[in-house]
């Protein structure tokens, strides 16, 4: 009941709306959030540790930073934690949010997230090191679109080394928001003695908020942390009006859907042993299941709206457990200063560019400079195959290129906290 009454109130908080936020860069430029976030770049509770960290502008400085021994306080703590999900379900852009810092790629296209990303939180004695994955896709769906093998197995990998598992659920997306994706069950039931965390992302796309919380039922089986809630457990349904479905029908299919879930929980209690079978079977024995029972608590977030976000951060912070750094707390990413560049230029590809061409054209660095001042002048090439996709790249007069440029060129102030100047230059096919 404590549960359901906990939910009921997050619901009834005021939704924040969203601002772009302008950003005072060191040399006082502003820098510029595209509309995929905003994310704040200091935080004024902890200036003095917030000055400190930035992203090195040479992957020299930045190797260094990742084998430095970590600077723990008297009383460290660490959590590592894994955010899992499906496609688009906004796992960068929450992570983002909880960063307060932009760091990892998005986009409204799918498959933006090519491989593990860690992002490193530091607040006061705690350090949370968060490993944002590619969306979790099946093999066939693999081959079907000629993706790279490390979206397959990326995700998975980073649940080795975890403490917590984040799960976001895209609550916008009617064809899957009622039921957890087999491959995601697959994942909480292998490695079920690390806590769960489930994140119910794009609350704001939905208008009627109580269905919010038929959906929590659904995804948690009515149990969150242990606790059984006071309604029981409902059972997915097509959304028709009860008037338009005939009882007998209305009973059969709710009969139907109960002795699925009945079967496949009693298959999956059948096998106490679940790490000596292998993923088929595994996932054989899950596929009928709507929701998991062991998630220690449940978020109502808007990542990109960064409603909810404080609270979850919150959370994070609180559940880290007494125990050393894993990195110095100069390092903001894993990812190296130029994979960041080309990432945020291949994101605004991806936002800009009609189809699939974004995904084959790859962009390259020409020209790499940091002036004494600070001021990251960057040169980048892109190839395209034919003049046709040269136009469609650079747009009636030039608009097109010129808007990509801009706003990469924006995003990097603002992930480099430094001056950044940026020029993209599209080739010729016949000068190759």
């Amino acid at each position: 009941m404590a549960t359901c009454l906990n939910l009921i109130c997050k619901l009834k908080k005021s939704t924040r709306l969203f601002c772009s936020v302008s950003i005072k860069q060191p040399n006082g430029n502003c820098g510029y959030s595209s509309d995929v976030g905003s994310y704040e770049p200091y935080d004024n509770q902890n200036e003095r540790r917030s000055s400190v960290r930035s992203i090195p502008l040479n992957s020299e400085l930045h190797e260094v930073l990742m084998h430095s021994k970590p600077d723990n306080p008297p009383i460290s703590k660490l959590t590592q934690v894994s955010i899992l999900g499906l496609p688009n379900a906004g796992k960068s852009t929450l992570a983002n949010q909880i960063m307060k810092w932009k760091i990892c790629t998005v986009s409204k296209k799918v498959h933006t997230t090519r491989k593990n990303c860690r992002a490193i939180l530091v607040e006061d004695d705690t350090q949370i090191v968060f490993l944002d994955t590619p969306g979790l896709i099946g093999k066939k769906e693999m081959q079907r679109h000629k993706l790279e093998k490390s979206l397959l197995v990326d995700p998975e990998n980073s649940l080795i080394d975890s403490n917590l598992l984040l799960y976001v659920h895209d609550v916008s997306c009617k064809r899957t928001r009622w039921k957890i994706d087999p491959k995601v069950l697959k994942l909480l039931y292998k490695y079920q003695e690390k806590e769960a965390v489930l994140v119910l992302n794009k609350i704001d796309l939905i208008r009627d908020k109580l269905r919010i919380l038929d959906l929590t039922d659904e995804l948690t089986e009515g149990v969150v942390g242990g606790i059984e809630s006071n309604k029981s457990t409902r059972l997915t349904l097509k959304r028709k009006k009860r008037s338009e479905v005939d009882k007998e029908e209305l009973f059969k299919k709710m009969e139907d859907e109960k002795e699925k879930s009945v079967a496949g929980i009693k298959r999956l209690e059948e096998a106490v042993d679940h790490k000596n079978l292998s993923d088929d079977e595994l996932f054989e024995r899950v596929k009928d299941l709507k929701g998991w029972r062991n998630f220690s608590s449940v978020f109502m977030v808007s990542a990109l709206e960064d409603d909810g976000v404080d609270d979850l951060r919150e959370y994070l912070v609180k559940s880290a457990k007494p125990s050393p750094w894993r990195y110095s707390s100069s390092l903001v990413t894993d990812i190296d200063p130029k994979e960041i560049v080309l990432q945020t230029v291949k994101e605004k590809l991806l936002d800009h560019l009609p189809m699939e061409l974004p995904y084959v054209i790859s962009p390259r660095i020409e020209f790499w400079d940091v002036s004494p001042s600070g001021l990251l002048s960057l040169v980048l090439s892109l190839r395209p195959k034919s003049k046709h996709w040269v136009k469609l790249i650079v747009g009636s007069g030039g608009a097109r290129i010129k808007q990509i440029s801009q706003e990469a060129e924006q995003d990097l102030r603002n992930t480099f906290r430094y001056d950044v100047r940026l020029k993209i230059i599209v080739e010729d096919p016949k000068s190759k």
